[in-house]
């Protein structure tokens, strides 16, 4: 793992670069039981790239933290492709309800405000709520 020489401040880097890693990867591991899985997965795996990232050489964790986030980010952009699937459709079926629902968990996926899906998603939620208490099947 470290080599002689690497400054203190490596070594600390390295130490959290390894434990972020470890994150990410139990997140990578449990993405079937919660949708936010994969997206606390991604955040790991970033802050384990950052504490590493003025770290040379470059630990094994390095390379596990950019495999682990090339990998989470795919598997997330194809849920979030499938999953928008499903509440498109319950939107243009004006199947409200439905629709709220599909757009919840497309929120729980990317829970990041600043990512423009769960703006999207967000924009739509608003939309299907509305709908739905005009309808007044609003819970």
């Amino acid at each position: 793992m470290l080599r002689t020489g690497e400054l203190a401040a490596d070594v600390g880097s390295v130490i959290y670069g390894e434990e972020a890693v470890r994150l990410g990867a139990a997140k990578w591991e449990e993405r079937d039981v919660n949708y936010g899985n994969l997206a606390a997965a991604i955040v790991a795996y970033k802050e384990a790239a950052f504490y590493l990232e003025t770290v040379n050489p470059k630990p094994e964790c390095a390379a596990l933290a950019a495999e682990g986030l090339k990998r989470a980010k795919e598997e997330l952009d194809r849920r979030y492709t499938d999953q928008r699937f499903l509440a498109d459709k319950a939107l243009n079926l004006s199947q409200w309800e439905t629709a709220r629902n599909e757009l919840k968990v497309l929120l729980e996926m990317v829970p990041d405000r600043k990512d423009d899906r769960n703006r999207d998603a967000r924009q739509k939620l608003v939309s299907a709520e509305t709908n739905l208490k005009k309808k007044g099947g609003a819970k």
